[in-house]
This record gives structure tokens, sequence and C-alpha cells, in this order.
């Protein structure tokens, strides 16, 4: 595997993958002892991973967060995430 361009480039069996610095692996896996409540999201991927929207069309991101924010309070890094998404106007 070698770095092209900003573009990660392996080989695979089914030819040659590229991958954009944008879709680097994440892990937001939270590991809490059971019983625990899970912490919020602290970032608009993991917001959208834990609601099963990160494939999803736009709108149905937008109505997805709309839900969550109607029963959660955003940390302010989220806020800032949500904003920078293009997402913000969701927060008012």
């Amino acid at each position: 595997m070698t770095t092209l361009g900003g573009h990660i480039t392996g080989t695979a069996d089914a030819g040659t993958v590229h991958m954009g610095i944008g879709q680097r692996l994440w892990d937001d896996g939270v590991f809490v002892p059971e019983g625990d409540n899970t912490p919020q999201p602290v970032f608009v991927n993991a917001l959208l991973a834990r609601l099963g929207l990160l494939d999803a069309p736009r709108d149905k991101q937008e109505s997805g967060i709309a839900t969550w924010l109607q029963s959660n309070q955003p940390s302010k890094t989220l806020i800032i995430s949500l904003e920078r998404q293009g997402f913000g106007d969701l927060l008012h």
C-alpha cells in the first residue's frame, strides 16, 4: 500500500483501492461498564453512525439529527462539527 496525492492506494483482489483522507478508518467505539450510559457522540459522523444514517441521503440525515436534537443536548464539540458539516441550521 502506498500514498499517492493524498490518497492511499493498495492492491485488492478486484483491482486497486483508492481511499481519500476523509474516508480513513475511525473508531468511535465506546466501552462502558454494563448499566452505564454510553457517552454522546462528539462528531457528526459518529452521530450519523449511531443513528444508522452514515450513508443515508442528506435529507434523511437532517431529519435524524433534528429528531436526536429534540431529546439530547449536543456538546460544544458536536455543535462545532454540526456547523462545519452544514447541519448548523438544525441547532436553531
